[in-house]
């Protein structure tokens, strides 16, 4: 099965939808459009029904330097083949799980107060990607609560190289606010595949701020074992120091 007819299992409904009752969302957007700077950040509708996007905006091609009419003409399928081969897999896995999570725990009108975060790297060229962070929230769904018509605000983040892919669900409560519903990372290949449980217990103690001879102490290791440790775990993450080390352990919900 194709990666585009994946996604329109997920997103399968008998649904009849018209397009005019968004209508007015995409004046309002053409209009913002014309005021905003350019960034590196930009907004699409995206019609799940008819594989479509309904509007995509000016700051498209200024964030990921691809033509916009491209996608207007080519719609989703197009976005779809560009998603990193790695993580396209994942992706739809995210959305799937999302979907079954959401519409098993929310009533149809509970949906639409949710927003839906998640990563993922976007071809550029023949071997260049950026990574995109990705937010949905429905326009319009059908009587399941199931989305149809999506607004979805995008924004380039980091350098191109891969991050763990991450999502989250957040529910705008009675007071307004966005509290986190679900938050999960996929895909963490850095932790499983590259860091022995010993390092763990390095990094660990090294976010605490203990020196060499306190982590050897504390896991009954010499310090020059801890200091090769240390040698192993810079060249594994490709970090020039130890501060560099431990944000990209952050980042890979380490510590």
């Amino acid at each position: 099965m194709s990666n585009y007819n994946q996604y329109k299992d997920i997103f399968k409904t008998g649904y009849d939808f018209s397009g005019d009752d968004i209508q007015t969302h995409i004046q309002k957007l053409h209009e913002l459009d014309q005021l905003l700077p350019p960034s590196s950040t930009f907004t699409m509708i995206t019609n799940t029904l008819e594989g479509k996007y309904d509007f995509i905006s000016k700051n498209f091609e200024y964030a990921t330097g691809l033509k916009r009419q491209d996608f207007i003409d080519k719609g989703i399928p197009h976005y779809l083949s560009l998603i990193h081969p790695d993580e396209i897999q994942t992706w739809l896995g995210i959305l799937q799980e999302l979907m079954a999570y959401c519409t098993s725990v929310y009533s149809a009108e509970e949906l639409n107060k949710l927003d839906f975060q998640f990563n993922y790297r976007l071809r550029i060229g023949n071997d260049t990607f950026i990574n995109i962070l990705e937010n949905q929230v429905n326009l319009k769904a059908d009587t399941d609560g199931k989305p149809v018509v999506g607004l979805g605000h995008f924004s380039v983040i980091g350098d191109g190289n891969p991050l763990p892919i991450r999502a989250s669900v957040r529910y705008l409560n009675e007071r307004k606010e966005y509290e986190t519903v679900f938050d999960k990372t996929y895909g963490n290949l850095f932790l499983e595949d590259k860091i022995s449980d010993r390092e763990r217990d390095v990094i660990r103690l090294l976010a605490m701020g203990y020196d060499n001879q306190s982590i050897a102490d504390n896991l009954f290791i010499s310090a020059h074992t801890v200091k090769t440790h240390r040698k192993n775990l810079l060249n594994k993450t490709q970090s020039k120091n130890t501060a560099q080390l431990l944000v990209q352990c952050m980042r890979e919900g380490l510590i």
